[in-house]
């Protein structure tokens, strides 16, 4: 019974109500699933497997994407203010097939970590329940009227 209180069991419903510290730090706990998606490489098997001339083009490509329309300033870090930091990214590889399976393109997509720029403002994200959907279209619906719309 104190083993089953330790691993967070309620001895009389026996249910787990918790998770304890230990159990969610344990390694067992974070290990990260393997992808095994061979259209979805990682970065080192990407650009140290068959494709990897194709893989660089794509990241060339992209580069020159970004660069035409103004996205990103390069900037030394040594430069930058005492205080600022350089927003972190990382490379994602992607092969893309045609409905056949035979190899369409390469793709190639730098992903920065947006959540870590500063933002000044209030963030707002308008979200509407299905609930209240239902109940507006259920309403012009049945209004036997045309509804006129903003």
């Amino acid at each position: 019974m104190l083993h089953a209180q330790m691993l967070g069991y309620d001895p009389s419903t026996g249910l787990q109500e918790y998770l304890p510290p230990g159990l969610s730090q344990s390694c067992v706990a974070l290990k990260a699933k393997a992808s095994s998606d061979p259209d979805l490489p990682t970065l080192r098997e990407s650009l140290s497997g068959p494709n990897t001339e194709h893989f660089w083009k794509a990241m060339d490509a992209e580069i020159a994407s970004l660069q035409s329309t103004g996205t990103f300033e390069v900037v030394l870090r040594s430069s930058l203010p005492k205080g600022v930091r350089a927003v972190p990214g990382t490379w994602v590889q992607r092969i893309k097939r045609l409905p056949s399976g035979e190899l369409s393109k390469f793709k190639s997509r730098w992903c920065c970590r947006g959540d870590l720029q500063p933002y000044e403002g209030v963030a707002y994200s308008p979200l509407v329940g299905w609930p209240t959907v239902r109940t507006a279209l259920l309403t012009f619906s049945n209004s036997g009227e045309s509804a006129s719309y903003c």
